[in-house]
């Protein structure tokens, strides 16, 4: 029996499949790389790929600094090779605390201001009590300290003493997921604004009032959704709220 041969057929591609040096959302070229693994600013690295058509992509990303012995330093490097800021400061996690504790330790010295949630706060002083932990990690560098501590508001420590902020009720609360980082933002937003202000008790109240406020309008909504169509008169409308709420 005669047999026929096949018609030849082009092999099409995998829809999750990216041809050599494709351009991925603007970044040139590609190499077989594992999902979930994040990107990192050296050589060709492996990065999660938020759609499921670029699961498998090889990347080449220059490095913008001097890729230390160990390339997470990178990310923990002092403010030393540039002009000393007016205020400098910022927040870290768990991964560090645990990870990187001699390069975090080293990083808080040169810091004005830690922003800390409560469990990070017992994980790197080693103390239960908040109030002895903030001792402790002022001891570290930072002399300002804040304590977020969720929908129970914030704490804030100097050398003046403490302030307590209090949560604020909400009547939506759909995803705190950014809230931390929104408090952040309205924190470091206002004491931006005060420039030589920026280090007196006043200053850094409102501050702390601030950041709780941003960080409610974030559990609103998720994502960034509420940030879309916020205006500064509800800004200001709640930093009332809690101004009010705190009055006695």
């Amino acid at each position: 029996q005669r047999q026929h041969p096949r018609p030849h057929r082009r092999r099409r591609r995998n829809p999750r499949e990216i041809p050599p040096h494709q351009a991925v959302r603007g970044i040139p070229a590609v190499v077989s790389v594992d999902f979930d693994v994040p990107l990192r600013p050296e050589g060709p690295v492996r990065f999660p790929a938020p759609d499921h058509r670029v699961r498998r992509a090889r990347v080449t990303v220059h490095p913008v600094l001097k890729i230390p012995r160990d390339r997470n330093e990178v990310d923990l490097q002092p403010p030393r090779r540039s002009r000393r800021p007016r205020l400098a400061g910022g927040d870290t996690m768990n991964y560090w605390i645990q990870s990187y504790r001699d390069e975090l330790l080293v990083t808080l010295h040169d810091w004005d201001f830690l922003l800390i949630n409560d469990s990070e706060a017992r994980l790197l002083s080693g103390e239960r009590n908040l109030k002895r932990a903030a001792e402790k990690i002022r001891a570290m560098g930072p002399k300002l300290l804040v304590i977020k501590r969720g929908e129970y508001g914030a704490v804030l420590f100097g050398d003046f003493g403490y302030s307590s902020v209090p949560g604020v009720l909400l009547d939506t609360l759909k995803d705190p997921t950014g809230a931390g980082d929104c408090f952040a933002g309205g924190f470091i937003g206002y004491l931006a604004s005060q420039n030589a202000d920026a280090r007196s008790e006043e200053a850094l109240r409102r501050a702390v009032v601030y950041g709780c406020v941003m960080g409610s309008f974030c559990c609103e909504e998720f994502g960034v959704d509420r940030f879309r169509t916020l205006t500064r008169d509800e800004v200001e409308a709640r930093y009332n709220e809690f101004r009010a709420i705190t009055a006695f």
